[in-house]
């Protein structure tokens, strides 16, 4: 998977804790990423949990941007990565975001948040990639290393081969106590082991548009 290596990157980064960014700013992004650069710009999208502002600011970004004709794929973080073929049957046959959820969903979604996302992908029959890694490869990843869950390419193209760097696992798990909100008492060593391993299927925000040839 080295898309990611060979495209130009548009990250717009809608989660911030328990703080909101200023609505002005984040118009701001949201126009200044409009631009003729669309087609060949990957676009990682957050969000703050379960704030309807947020959801409705980030659809409001994808809507631009489909305006002037990009079509990407657009990753889910809301679908497990091994239910890509039931995702892809339900997207073939279904005529609802519904339709689509019933068959590829999963539960501790607010999934009304990302209906519109699911219904536009329809209506323009764009692809969705199913991006998450699910809790249950969470689980072989923590208890035996990457290679319980991911493929030697996966683990080739992300370097995921060999431990991690000291350093790098140092700023991991400031970096995942900072994003839970200072809340997890230490507790790191899994979320750490994880997040590399997410990181190679959705680059940790919740959408993700991808160019297409």
């Amino acid at each position: 998977m080295p898309i990611f290596r060979s495209k130009k990157f548009a990250f717009i980064n809608y989660f911030t804790c328990l703080k909101l960014v200023p609505w002005a700013l984040i118009l701001w992004l949201a126009a200044a990423s409009v631009s003729a650069s669309a087609q060949s710009t990957i676009y990682l999208l957050g969000e703050v949990h379960d704030n309807p502002k947020i959801h409705a600011e980030r659809f409001n970004l994808i809507e631009s941007l489909l305006a002037k004709k990009f079509r990407p794929a657009i990753a889910m973080e809301q679908f497990d990565r091994e239910n890509q073929a039931i995702l892809s049957q339900a997207m073939s046959s279904c005529k609802n975001a519904d339709c689509v959820i019933q068959k590829a969903g999963g539960k501790g979604w607010e999934w009304n948040f990302y209906k519109p996302v699911i219904e536009t992908a329809l209506k323009l029959g764009l692809p969705i990639i199913a991006a998450n890694l699910s809790s249950a490869d969470a689980m072989k990843i923590i208890r035996n290393g990457f290679g319980a869950a991911l493929s030697d390419e996966t683990l080739r193209d992300f370097n995921l081969g060999k431990p991690l760097d000291s350093e790098l696992f140092r700023k991991q798990k400031i970096a995942i106590d900072n994003g839970h909100c200072n809340i997890l008492n230490g507790t790191f060593t899994n979320l750490s082991l994880k997040q590399p391993s997410s990181l190679g299927f959705q680059s940790s925000p919740l959408i993700c548009l991808l160019p297409t040839p």
